[in-house]
């Protein structure tokens, strides 16, 4: 990574670090969603996102939601 993002601090022993997680899910195609509130919250720079991450606000989400897509969220 050439920049640092929010995930580099989360990972746990048994697993790879967040950040390449994220990273692949992304290159297979996955959509990553910031919610726009909870990032404006935090007072958060775009510039540490993980690549691929779109900041989206709720409209956004239940209409990408509404199709039938699976979601994770934590």
């Amino acid at each position: 990574m050439l920049f640092r993002s929010y995930s580099d601090d989360f990972s746990l022993p048994e697993f790879q670090p967040l950040t390449y997680t994220l990273r692949d899910y992304a290159e297979a195609g996955g959509k990553i969603f910031v919610c726009a509130p909870c990032f404006n919250r935090r007072c958060l720079k775009e510039s540490n996102l993980v690549l691929g991450a779109t900041i989206v606000g709720a409209a956004q989400i239940v209409e990408f939601l509404s199709g039938g897509t699976s979601s994770l969220s934590f």
